[in-house]
């Protein structure tokens, strides 16, 4: 398993906007390409501005996927006008998890 990362500094104003552009995005995932499976958007009650994504795939190919597939390009572009600077995006590979 696959959990790509993201660290997001919002510009101030725009929580609603960025929560909202994610809502609608976990809700129009394109057809015919593997999406994560399971995706949370986390933010730090301390400074509502930073926000981390964790988005599960099952595998290297669907993480590339579906950040090749289509409307993910429009759908970066619009994140970004909503942050300070680009966010911070890992890739990285389950080593352990319980539950």
């Amino acid at each position: 398993m696959f959990v790509m990362v993201s660290r997001f500094e919002v510009r101030p104003g725009e929580e609603d906007a960025f929560v909202a552009l994610h809502e609608s995005v976990d809700r129009s995932a394109p057809s015919g390409v593997e999406g994560p499976f399971s995706t949370e958007l986390l933010f730090d009650p301390e400074n509502p501005s930073m926000f981390v994504t964790l988005a599960r795939y099952r595998s290297r190919e669907a993480a590339d996927a579906h950040t090749r597939g289509p409307g993910y390009a429009d759908w970066h572009r619009r994140v970004v006008t909503l942050t300070r600077k680009a966010p911070d995006v890992r890739l990285l590979r389950m080593a352990w998890h319980s539950g």
